[in-house]
């Protein structure tokens, strides 16, 4: 990861950010009442890795792509009702 954040041309400081920000909302994924948002904030932060490494990289991003989809699968899924 030092490797692709020194390429991207992004301090090492963004790495630290994204990897706590990735960690909490994976975790909560785990809570039902939380998961709705823990999986917006990770499709947000997917979609960047996408045009990083679409854009920048030049490299494939199908993975990522599939993760997105699966991600949001989950917001969607666990979105807050309108009732309670």
């Amino acid at each position: 990861m030092v490797n692709f954040f020194a390429q991207v041309g992004f301090g090492q400081w963004l790495r630290y950010f994204l990897g706590v920000l990735e960690v909490v909302s994976a975790v909560a994924l785990f809570f039902p009442r939380q998961a709705f948002y823990g999986a917006v904030v990770l499709s947000v932060s997917l979609v960047g890795h996408i045009v990083i490494h679409s854009a920048v990289l030049h490299r494939p991003a199908a993975f990522l792509v599939i993760l997105l989809a699966v991600t949001l699968l989950i917001a969607y899924l666990r979105r807050p009702s309108a009732n309670g």
